[in-house]
């Protein structure tokens, strides 16, 4: 075998030339893709003005179907994940329950949810372990934290001081790198990078998580943007589900701190992952792109790519359950296996 393979200083050169030739194509796929939609008005701060108003008169706050659904009871060797809306999910193990970002608001900076949280039966209880990726209130959303028993440890990024006074037992502040284990020892949490930034100048922490316990490993994104960060996830935990952002992408400068679907797909691949769980979308306009576009160009790539079977399609309040070795429905139509 070449000495290079043993060598750790031309692996980690051949993943940064890897990183910078996939962030070319992706650079130039999006402006490709952006020169073809100038003549549409969608995509544009008047349009998104247009939007939040409309929001403010209508009150778009719908019922999702599949909101009752009740949630699948995974055995061993599988997870369940529930996606309640925006970056809420639950992840349920034969032996542990993990809640991400929690936020059931039904308005954000004067911005209208336009589907409401879909929070099955018992969707709150239990409770092991809730996940923080980073501060921004669309993810530490502080009425929603509070409907929550205060028994449950609280994981966060170091100096969220966001989450203080809030009444929780047990707040633990994870560096990237490190972890945390439940007391019964089923779930395991491991905090990795991000690449979003938070607070002034962008000097406050966001993270990521993989979650372990009897089942598959999953990867929770949080909110980030394209980095090296997901071929190191890729390569050291190896995540057979990936829980990634698709939306908030326009205008351009936003792509540093969020995916688009296209961003997505390469993160996937990068991470080597075998399901793909979109979240952060269709819930809030954050970005200028319209509600429904991150969902259907991802529809529209993955059909082109032939990989609609490896993304679960969870509308608020459904499920989807996942086995290892790792087998899924076709489709991804959330219902347990």
């Amino acid at each position: 075998m070449p000495e290079e393979d043993h060598n750790p200083n031309a692996l980690y050169h051949l993943a940064a030339d890897l990183f910078r030739s996939r962030s070319r194509e992706l650079e130039r796929a999006h402006k490709e893709r952006q020169s073809l939609s100038r003549s549409f008005s969608h995509g544009t701060f008047s349009s998104w003005l247009y939007r939040w108003l409309r929001g403010l008169i209508a009150a778009p706050h719908t019922v999702p179907l599949g909101s009752n659904e009740p949630i699948p009871i995974p055995g061993t060797g599988e997870c369940g994940i529930t996606f309640i809306g925006h970056a809420t999910t639950l992840i349920r193990f034969a032996r542990g329950r993990v809640l991400t970002d929690p936020c059931f608001a039904r308005s954000l900076y004067s911005l209208r949810r336009a589907r409401a949280a879909g929070l099955p039966p018992g969707a709150l209880e239990g409770l092991d372990v809730v996940l923080i990726s980073h501060a921004h209130a669309d993810h530490l959303h502080r009425a929603s934290l509070e409907r929550l028993d205060r028994a449950v440890t609280l994981i966060v990024p170091p100096g969220c001081s966001q989450a203080d006074g809030l009444g929780f037992q047990r707040v633990v502040e994870l560096e990237p790198g490190a972890s945390f284990r439940t007391s019964n020892g089923a779930i395991e949490v491991i905090a990795v990078p991000a690449h979003h930034r938070v607070g002034l100048f962008g000097r406050s922490r966001a993270l990521g998580y993989v979650i372990r316990g009897d089942g598959p490993t999953v990867y929770f994104a949080g909110d980030t943007g394209y980095f090296s960060g997901f071929l190191d996830v890729g390569v050291r935990f190896r995540p057979d589900v990936a829980i990634l952002p698709i939306s908030g992408y326009r205008p351009r400068a936003l792509r540093a701190d969020h995916l688009s679907p296209l961003d997505a797909l390469y993160a996937f691949e990068d991470l080597g992952a075998h399901l793909l769980v979109p979240v952060h979308h269709s819930t809030f306009p954050l970005g200028y792109e319209p509600l429904g576009e991150p969902m259907l160009w991802l529809r529209s790539l993955t059909g082109a790519r032939g990989m609609t079977d490896k993304v679960a399609w969870l509308d608020p309040g459904t499920s989807c359950v996942v086995r290892r070795p790792y087998a899924s429905l076709p489709g991804g139509q959330g219902k347990p296996i």
